[in-house]
């Protein structure tokens, strides 16, 4: 493996530092979250129309992991406290994980907190050299030693087997912080990297859910992605919620969507992942943040394989 990386830990916390400033800055914003945190809730609550706890077995724990937890504006933490035994929020800002946790009605006696993790990693410490200037000077030895050190498989998180995993939003940032630190590099030095750190995304939390049994389904993984804004995407400020879908197509055939976050290829992948089937795809629908609006679309995935017994809880 490449020599070529230096570190320098200072960066680092400064760019976790400035993750967690974003947090403390949107903690007044929950009320702009409402309607799209009423559309996650109901992706995470149903399951092909029926509410996820009528479909465990009353002899195991219900459990869900929520990754990028942050501030847990895109979910209602209250409610799923009430629906699941076990709540586990990932995040690396401590301080967003405790001021979710002050929300009216949630159990804190279901709450399992895990944090500070850094879901992103080893990815900050990649591209740090390369925003500091202390990066080799051969771009593409860089991005091929970064994807065998991506491939490898992450820490693993102290958590069972999931009925449910959300990521929600989590995505769009790994591929912005790709995108802010390498955009002096040609396309097929990056386009690489951002497929492995996608398809090693979607890895990552598809393997965190519990498989099927000959009596029960397996577990459900929500994604939700924003791919688009009205920065880029004015026509989102004036189109009726039911034409979102139509815009959309549009915007995608243009190419105007994030760096990274093309909705058909990010369908195309969750498609290919083995042990798992696509069960929703969930019409686009519009977040307002401010005077700024996105355009989010959301997958629901199956875990399918079958073990003959239940894994421990």
């Amino acid at each position: 493996m490449s020599e070529a990386v230096v570190f320098d830990t200072l960066s680092c916390m400064e760019l976790r530092q400035h993750h967690a400033s974003l947090n403390e800055k949107s903690r007044s914003l929950r009320d702009c979250y409402a309607s799209h945190r009423q559309q996650i809730m109901r992706l995470i609550c149903d399951y092909k129309g029926e509410p996820v706890h009528q479909k465990l077995s009353s002899t195991n724990v219900a459990r869900i992991a929520v990754l990028g937890a942050g501030n847990c504006n895109d979910i209602d933490l209250s409610s799923l406290t009430q629906q699941f035994d076990e709540v586990h929020l990932v995040d690396l800002d401590s301080d967003a994980i405790d001021f979710a946790n002050s929300h009216p009605g949630v159990d804190q006696d279901r709450i399992h907190r895990h944090c500070p993790v850094d879901l992103a990693s080893p990815l900050l410490e990649l591209l740090e050299p390369v925003v500091l200037g202390k990066a080799a000077s051969r771009p593409t030895s860089i991005a091929d030693d970064w994807i065998e050190r991506l491939r490898l498989p992450p820490q693993p998180l102290p958590i069972p087997p999931c009925d449910v995993v959300v990521s929600v939003g989590l995505l769009s940032q790994l591929m912005l912080s790709i995108d802010l630190a390498l955009d002096h590099l040609p396309p097929t030095t990056t386009l690489p990297l951002i497929q492995t750190v996608r398809r090693e995304h979607f890895r990552r939390v598809t393997s965190m859910l519990r498989p099927a049994t000959h009596d029960r389904s397996g577990g459900i993984a929500v994604f939700g992605f924003d791919f688009v804004s009205s920065a880029s995407a004015a026509e989102i400020l004036r189109t009726p919620d039911d034409q979102l879908g139509p815009l959309a197509m549009k915007l995608i055939n243009e190419r105007n969507f994030f760096s990274g976050m093309n909705p058909g290829v990010l369908l195309n992948e969750l498609k290919s992942i083995s042990a798992v089937r696509m069960i929703h795809v969930e019409p686009p629908w519009r977040w307002t943040l401010g005077r700024r609006e996105y355009l989010m679309m959301a997958v629901v995935l199956e875990r399918t394989d079958v073990t003959d017994h239940e894994l421990s809880t």
